[in-house]
């Protein structure tokens, strides 16, 4: 686990008293002790678990199933945050290396769709960030430290979603389990990525 200098505490200090949303700074102080320490990754996370939750009408305890598109830092938060993991079927890692992360709550019972959003960091909207832009390309090494701020400044900015429709038809006689009959896509949004929600959308 990566254990921070004093001066990258002082630093990292210095960057929690910008965040002036006391809801983003619990969640942060939640994530920390279980991540080791505040990334770049664990905080976009963190803005993508909250733009979910805001358009899909997440209420407190409600359950959600998220496939995370990197294995790097980005899942931590829904782990935490959401109760969203592994070993619940809640979360699923697919190692694309992009910054995406697809979330859909769980079917009622006979239900035949299910609302769904997947989330991005886009180039596109990091390019009026030019340090942002340049970590997120990895075209120059920056510290956490130094992006940190760059993505509280941006927030919801840099993180568009696309909100799309899924039809399942469900079986199984302990719950019931999604299997994906046809995609409406309302944004530009790839197969790929829709089949992975559908197979993640399971209860046990």
């Amino acid at each position: 686990m990566h254990k921070n200098s004093d001066e990258e505490k002082h630093q990292m200090e210095t960057i929690l008293k910008q965040v002036k949303d006391p809801e983003l700074l619990s969640q942060i102080k939640k994530v920390v002790p279980f991540h080791g320490f505040l990334t770049s990754g664990a905080l976009i996370g963190i803005q993508m678990l909250n733009i979910a939750r805001r358009e899909l009408d997440v209420r407190e305890g409600e359950r959600i199933y998220v496939t995370c598109e990197t294995k790097s830092c980005m899942p931590d938060p829904f782990q935490i945050l959401a109760g969203a993991t592994i070993g619940n079927n809640g979360l699923k890692i697919m190692n694309f290396g992009k910054m995406a992360v697809t979330v859909n709550k769980q079917a009622p019972e006979g239900a035949n769709s299910i609302k769904g959003i997947r989330i991005i960091l886009d180039p596109e909207k990091t390019k009026d960030y030019p340090k942002l832009h340049a970590w997120f390309l990895n075209t120059e090494k920056l510290p956490h430290v130094e992006v940190l701020p760059i993505l509280l400044a941006a927030g919801d900015k840099v993180i568009p979603g696309n909100l799309w429709t899924s039809m399942f038809r469900f079986e199984g006689r302990r719950g019931y389990s999604a299997v994906k009959i046809a995609v409406k896509c309302l944004f530009n949004m790839t197969t790929s990525c829709c089949a992975a929600v559908a197979q993640n959308n399971v209860e046990r």
